[in-house]
């Protein structure tokens, strides 16, 4: 039997040992989001480099988890082990038996938890020989193999040997009373302290890759000497560019369209002027029409963002991939937070834009030759939706309507002049430069005409509505792809967020508010008033409660 003492020490040494392996594994994932960009690789040490990345799965991204249910499922099997381990090592007679298994469960709790808080498990240190880079992992990973070496050491034959000669049982030092010495058995006879040594020995091996494998989380590495970066513009591309009479050197600007899911590529021909050179379809974005405003909103920015070479990322965990410069200077003014909103390859967000590895492939090409031809900066416009009238008058009562015609301002200038427009920042807001008479002029006309087409909408009967997406969307082009191959894009975050498309929230001048098609009314909802330019924030908040209430009733 254990003494209470035995067991008090024994909690003591478990919760100790596991609850430091988890705390220092959570602080270090967190200061790796902070710090790190996603794909990119910083040195470290001459084997293990620093690369931000996020696994779905267990080890080597097994069995990953992109939807609620498997989720669930690998969240409950993966915590049921970490108690059954913890509980293990409350039982444990050796010390370094106790030691290894509380250090298993401490990386299994780091885990379990960073899962359980943002569904997927935080990697950052990418171990590289020569050329290769051979698994990504994390300071979790650390602990339970460190914690499975410890086990295998327990059950070598020398540690047994002297366990025995010392008369000491399995019980060891905790047990109240002490242990007679074993007789001394036959080697070489069946069943004897040596075949059950190695029987007990390779137990513990299976056992403890066992738990490597299921509670750790590391991911395949990939090879350092990638050239996809170098990969040239393909030929049809640099076919259209002749035809429209521009080069890859040429100066390029692009605008993005969250609703449509549509990423512009635009370049400057001879003449000064901006020409649409392709569309790109989007295979995903995240969040709700608006925009980012803090870490972990899940939200894709919307704003005027300076695309730079530091920017451009060859090492890329998702193919290849180059920042927006989120947080801009209009961002910083607004105290707003986040890092690390990128461009990217595979068909995944958590913020950003996802391309597919081709056409991110193409895209990157694309810029590296512009930037090669003498671009310091390219200009990268993200927008809700195309600036039309139709979808000003549409989504004349969001929260964030105040915003998105400050945006406009900036489109309409480029619409007008077909040149890039100067930004700058000033009380809160987004500034253009005016140029000359004749540009204000054509602004003006283009803006007031637009205002004109708005209230015929509106007067017209055109509905004021509100899209809310489950979270984020696809172009419809990759909705058929998955529909009609069965998938066939890799890596689709949260898919089932994808099947209902957004809904309509209509939101009627006054009165209160429903989804579109439906007569429930929300119960106690106040009469909405468009923020228009002047809104306050208050008011903004205001309305953002009535939308969230308006949906929760709903579902």
């Amino acid at each position: 039997m254990i003494s209470l003492s035995g067991w008090a020490g024994r909690a003591a040494t478990v919760a100790g040992v596991a609850g430091a392996a988890a705390a220092i594994d959570l602080v270090a994932k967190a200061v790796a989001e902070a710090w790190l960009e996603e794909g990119a690789v910083r040195g470290a040490l001459p084997f293990i480099d620093l690369s931000l990345s996020f696994n779905h799965g267990i080890s080597f991204s097994l069995f990953p988890a992109h939807d609620e249910s498997s989720l669930a499922l690998l969240l409950a099997i993966q915590g049921t082990l970490t108690c059954l381990v913890a509980g293990w090592a409350l039982a444990a007679g050796g010390g370094l038996e106790r030691l290894g298994l509380a250090a298993i469960a401490g990386g299994a709790a780091g885990n379990f938890v960073d899962r359980l808080m943002d569904g997927v498990v935080t990697d950052y240190l990418d171990l590289h020989t020569g050329g290769i880079r051979w698994f990504t992992f994390n300071l979790a990973d650390v602990w339970i193999s460190a914690g499975v070496v410890l086990l295998l050491l327990d059950g070598l034959p020398l540690r047994r040997g002297h366990r025995s000669a010392g008369g000491q049982s399995r019980e060891g030092p905790d047990s109240a009373e002490p242990q007679p010495r074993q007789p001394v058995i036959n080697p070489s006879s069946p069943g004897s302290e040596a075949d059950l040594g190695e029987a007990d020995m390779l137990k513990t091996i299976t056992l403890g890759l066992a738990l490597l494998l299921a509670l750790s989380a590391c991911q395949d590495g990939q090879y350092a000497a990638s050239t996809r970066h170098l990969a040239p513009i393909p030929p049809a591309t640099l076919a259209l560019m002749s035809a429209k009479g521009v080069s890859p050197a040429d100066p390029i600007l692009m605008r993005a369209y969250k609703k449509e899911s549509e990423i512009e590529l635009w370049k400057r021909g001879a003449d000064g002027k901006y020409a649409l050179l392709k569309t790109y379809p989007m295979c995903r974005w995240s969040g709700q029409l608006g925009p980012k405003t803090r870490e972990g909103d899940r939200q894709a920015p919307e704003g005027f963002y300076a695309v730079t070479p530091a920017s451009m990322n060859p090492n890329s965990s998702l193919y290849l991939s180059f920042n927006l410069g989120y947080p801009n200077e209009y961002d910083r003014s607004l105290g707003r937070t986040g890092a690390h909103l990128m461009v990217h390859g595979s068909c995944s967000s958590r913020g950003c834009f996802a391309m597919t590895d081709e056409a991110i492939s193409e895209l990157y090409a694309v810029v590296r030759e512009a930037f090669a031809g003498g671009q310091r900066a390219v200009q990268f416009q993200s927008y809700p939706f195309r600036m039309t009238p139709e979808n000003m008058a549409r989504h004349r009562q969001d929260p964030n309507i105040a915003f998105w015609r400050n945006l406009k301002e900036g489109s309409d200038r480029f619409e007008v002049t077909r040149a890039e427009p100067g930004v700058g920042v000033a009380d809160g807001r987004y500034v253009f430069d005016a140029g000359d008479e004749a540009t204000a002029g054509a602004v003006a006309r283009k803006q007031a005409d637009d205002e004109r087409q708005v209230a015929a909408l509106v007067a017209s009967g055109t509905p004021a509505v509100r899209l809310v997406y489950e979270d984020g969307g696809q172009h419809r082009s990759f909705r058929e792809t998955m529909v009609a191959a069965g998938g066939g894009l890799g890596e689709v975050s949260r898919p089932e967020a994808l099947a209902a498309g957004p809904r309509e929230v209509a939101v009627p001048a006054a009165g209160p508010v429903a989804l579109a098609g439906k007569r429930d009314p929300v119960r106690g909802a106040a009469a909405l008033k468009p923020t228009g330019p002047g809104g306050t924030e208050a008011e903004r908040q205001r309305l953002l409660k009535i939308f969230a209430a308006a949906g929760a009733d709903q579902e």
